[in-house]
């Protein structure tokens, strides 16, 4: 009886142990910590200058000005990263309907997103999503997932050649990251949003509004690379309703108004 009862407690531990030790993404820690700040930053720099050589950012201040306006709103409770570099956002002049997250703690939008967002808020949210994905260390995961280890270090390595880079590019502007991650970023985008006293609704809104494109115009890339808009908007308008805060605007109307008539104008 009492071998019986040992054999039953070491059976106990060891499925016990193995299911908590399952429960850690060893290898996921594992490639993520091979990647680090430095070298993080090289690729995104190495991704961006392609980007440019290929597309025209637009410099003018009725756009730059509002768009750091809301980042510096947003990035007050964005602290979880231990970079101590601030994120940069460039808005590319392009119809594309899109954004999204590069290496090195940049975020990309294009001027197609701006046109579509209808309101400053609306703008904040999209941001806020992005920010979110840097913050919580998913662009490194997704340049893994898409890329491998060894292209990455080929990248690093200073011997890959434009085309590579410019792939890397569009991995990262056209793949969509898990449903986990994407629900990660969601919560912390409406964390930021909260704290940052900007209403989270507009952006629920944003993502009810994509999600009911029947016809979806071409270029429209943020929606094809963020699935299941719908279910996301109706758990974020969940979860943003548990707040009753006074909210103030991301921006003034003058300043929203400006830049979206001047991106009319392009």
């Amino acid at each position: 009886m009492k071998a019986v009862l040992q054999f039953l407690v070491i059976v106990i531990l060891f499925f016990g142990t193995w299911l908590l030790l399952s429960r850690i993404n060893f290898t996921e820690r594992w490639h993520t910590d091979r990647i680090g700040s430095y070298n993080e930053k090289k690729i995104g720099q190495l991704i961006w200058d392609a980007i440019k050589k290929s597309e025209k950012e637009i410099r003018n201040e009725k756009v730059t000005r509002p768009v750091q306006q809301v980042l510096e709103r947003l990035k007050v409770e964005t602290k979880e990263s231990d970079s101590s570099d601030p994120i940069s956002i460039h808005v590319i002049l392009k119809g594309d309907a899109n954004a999204f997250a590069l290496p090195g703690r940049r975020v990309i939008i294009f001027s197609g997103l701006v046109k579509y967002c209808n309101s400053p808020d609306e703008l904040a949210g999209v941001l806020a999503h992005e920010i979110a994905h840097i913050e919580k260390q998913h662009v490194k995961l997704k340049l893994i997932k898409e890329a491998g280890l060894a292209m990455l270090a080929t990248l690093v390595g200073g011997s890959a050649g434009p085309e590579i880079i410019l792939e890397m590019a569009r991995l990262l502007s056209s793949r969509a990251y898990d449903r986990n991650l994407e629900s990660e970023a969601d919560e912390a985008a409406l964390h930021y949003l909260v704290n940052a006293g900007i209403d989270p609704r507009p952006f629920a809104n944003f993502l009810f509004r994509i999600a009911g494109q029947t016809d979806m115009p071409d270029g429209f890339e943020w929606v094809s690379t963020h699935p299941d808009s719908r279910d996301r908007a109706a758990r974020f308008l969940s979860l943003a309703g548990k707040y009753d805060k006074k909210w103030t605007p991301s921006l003034d109307g003058t300043a929203w108004i400006e830049m979206k008539s001047y991106m009319e104008e392009l």
